[in-house]
């Protein structure tokens, strides 16, 4: 299934092929669907010279990671209750850094939290809190 994409820091949209996965990163977890969050793989068609992208959510371990040509390169954590999810920590690989991944992995999760419905978001993370203060448009989702 596809789905339309905008990087973050990108003023451009692209294409992604949304591969649910049965194992392993990604794996489709029925108390992920049952909470409504995307479980599967977002891997993006990279233009030529580019490294591949792929966007995961592992309920299992509570991670939202973006993978560059196989490789981890920003991750961000979280834990969740009844009526909320806590982003706790985001990191980026030092030899990814500098390139805006971390705010596209944290953009995919808030993305993924916001189509579930319901759920409020703490920004535990002083990265999250940032970004939130950066996208003053998405503080509806922040919980109060």
């Amino acid at each position: 299934m596809a789905r339309t994409v905008r990087p973050a820091g990108g003023s451009h949209r692209i294409r992604a092929e949304v591969e649910p996965t049965t194992s392993g990163a990604g794996a489709i977890d029925p108390r992920g669907a049952a909470r409504g969050f995307y479980s599967g793989v977002v891997n993006t068609t990279p233009a030529a010279g580019h490294p591949h992208r792929a966007l995961t959510h592992d309920p299992d371990a509570r991670r939202y990671a973006l993978h560059l040509d196989g490789e981890l390169a920003a991750s961000v954590d979280y834990d969740e209750s009844a009526s909320s999810i806590s982003f706790t920590h985001t990191v980026t690989t030092p030899a990814f850094r500098g390139q805006g991944l971390a705010g596209e992995i944290v953009t995919f999760a808030v993305d993924d939290v916001e189509k579930s419905g319901g759920k409020r978001i703490i920004p535990a993370c002083s990265y999250v809190a940032t970004w939130f203060e950066k996208h003053p448009e998405r503080s509806p989702l922040l919980s109060r």
